[in-house]
């Protein structure tokens, strides 16, 4: 399984509505309860480790916890504290689910590894998946989807979703908010949202391959350029995944 490792260090990171349990607490932290924590991480229970988080354990009661002595851990905690974070998406089925859980997994010098999932925050770009409450949700997908872990802002992992959801067809139009709407400019906004088997469906705009025979040039995301005046229709095509769809549109009046 390929996954990006980025190791930040002990470090301090911003809070953010999507933090994980623990994430404000842990930024609150000494820094010697920070490295006694992440060294002892694996040995401790799951109430431990709360409770350290809240503040409840000092970096000493950690250490101990561990069967370990403080200034001995704090001497060596770079070769004490985890190496990476690695995501493991095993349970990702790329044709069919709508839905999977991730796992963040610590990596530590000696070859321990333990499920950290707990402490760590999801993020999705493209926004083509959502994670709620730590599960990937997606809808109709046929792309590359990147999922970065970052645990309690101390190791970030990246992972590619490889989405191949079987697709039914292409809806391109001229976007519900281009209509009617006045502009100073003559761009259009155009739009394609990807129809799948299973009757989901996604606005893959930014996704797409767009392009025209008509004066002018689509840019990323389906905004139409004209040469010179807006003409009255454009011809485009558009593909997406193994669908290539080619359609007339008639521009809005301005």
């Amino acid at each position: 399984m390929k996954s990006t490792y980025f190791s930040l260090g002990l470090i301090s990171f911003a809070a953010c509505a999507s933090a994980p349990s623990g994430h404000h607490d842990y930024t609150k932290l000494p820094h010697d309860t920070k490295v006694a924590f992440l060294a002892i991480y694996p040995l401790l229970t799951a109430g431990q480790r709360e409770n350290a988080l809240q503040g409840g354990m000092s970096a000493e009661e950690i250490a101990e916890a561990g069967d370990m002595d403080l200034s001995s851990l704090i001497l060596n905690y770079r070769t004490l504290t985890p190496r990476t974070l690695e995501i493991d998406a095993s349970d990702l089925k790329p044709k069919e689910a709508d839905s999977f859980t991730p796992r963040a997994i610590l990596i530590y010098r000696d070859g321990r590894k333990v499920d950290a999932t707990h402490h760590t925050r999801w993020d999705i770009h493209p926004k083509l998946a959502n994670v709620h409450q730590g599960i990937v949700e997606t809808e109709c997908t046929h792309s590359d989807v990147s999922l970065t872990g970052t645990f309690l802002g101390e190791l970030v992992a990246t992972h590619t979703l490889k989405y191949r959801k079987p697709l039914a067809r292409l809806e391109v139009r001229v976007a519900s908010r281009a209509e009617g709407a006045s502009s100073t400019t003559d761009t259009v906004e155009l739009e394609v949202i990807a129809h799948c088997e299973d009757g989901t469906s996604s606005n893959i705009s930014c996704q797409a391959d767009w392009k025209t025979a008509s004066p002018g040039r689509i840019r990323r995301c389906g905004v139409y350029e004209p040469e010179k005046n807006p003409p009255q229709s454009i011809d485009v095509t558009v593909t997406y995944g193994n669908l290539t769809v080619n359609r007339t549109l008639k521009m809005p009046r301005r």
